[in-house]
């Protein structure tokens, strides 16, 4: 692996974290093969050094969130929040895979600066990505709704029948 040039690696005296990199493990993984089931259970970081990954919500055949290239990492979010995976990621090309298992990302964390950095950059543009993407589709909602010349209706707590307008049995 050429860590320099990847997104995670960047700016990273790679000799000072060498042997925790040969901890590490690389993979190749078959093109439709999904890696992360959301709501499953992950332990590791995948690290694309060849091939594509596609990220998907709800389900592996749903639409297209997100394409994942060379450099690109996965299952971060579900280590740090200590959650299940949040989406589906499937491989789109037979990929090579760089994993950094969870015992191996907090000793990374904790030896290099600038991996935790590089990891806490990734994780905010990720967050930036999907508020973007929600304001977007807010925007469309609100087009739709003024395109479509109905009344939304503001949303109001239920009304409560009086106890006129009960009738005894």
């Amino acid at each position: 692996m050429e860590p320099q040039y990847r997104e995670l690696f960047r700016d990273i005296d790679i000799s000072s974290i060498t042997y925790l990199l040969d901890e590490c493990d690389e993979i190749w993984v078959d093109a439709g093969a999904t890696l992360l089931a959301e709501g499953a259970y992950n332990d590791s970081i995948y690290v694309v050094l060849d091939g594509e990954l596609q990220v998907r919500i709800g389900a592996t055949n749903a639409a297209l969130l997100l394409c994942l290239g060379v450099g690109a990492c996965v299952g971060e979010r579900s280590i740090l929040s200590w959650l299940n995976v949040s989406a589906y990621v499937v491989v789109a090309h037979a990929s090579r895979l760089f994993v950094i298992r969870e015992e191996e990302l907090w000793s990374l964390n904790g030896r290099s600066h600038e991996f935790a950095c590089n990891l806490l950059k990734i994780l905010s543009g990720r967050v930036r990505d999907d508020n973007n993407r929600l304001q977007i589709s807010l925007r469309a909602q609100q087009q739709f709704e003024r395109a479509s010349g109905v009344d939304t209706l503001p949303i109001t707590p239920c009304m409560q029948p009086s106890t006129a307008d009960v009738t005894a049995p």
